[in-house]
């Protein structure tokens, strides 16, 4: 279950949604958006997949699109998981 670090947020500018947690600041897609705002440790990626904002992706690419995005959080220092 994937949360946010604290200090990690959204924010939407004249240029797009960005994402910041300090120093770290770049844009997002609207459904990396989605993604991140889904980080509360609330959800499995597996029942993310299902949330209709990720229409746009085909089923079967949904939780690997998710997995992707929340590594690369991940890797950023902006996201973290939980069992």
């Amino acid at each position: 279950r994937p949360f946010k670090m604290p200090g990690a947020h959204l924010l939407e500018t004249p240029e797009g949604l960005r994402i910041h947690r300090s120093g770290i600041n770049f844009t997002v897609n609207p459904a990396e958006a989605a993604g991140f705002s889904w980080g509360d440790g609330s959800r499995t990626i597996g029942q993310m997949s299902d949330d209709p904002a990720l229409a746009a992706h085909p089923l079967e690419a949904r939780e690997a699109f998710l997995k992707a995005h929340f590594q690369r959080m991940w890797r950023l220092g902006l996201m973290m998981f939980q069992r």
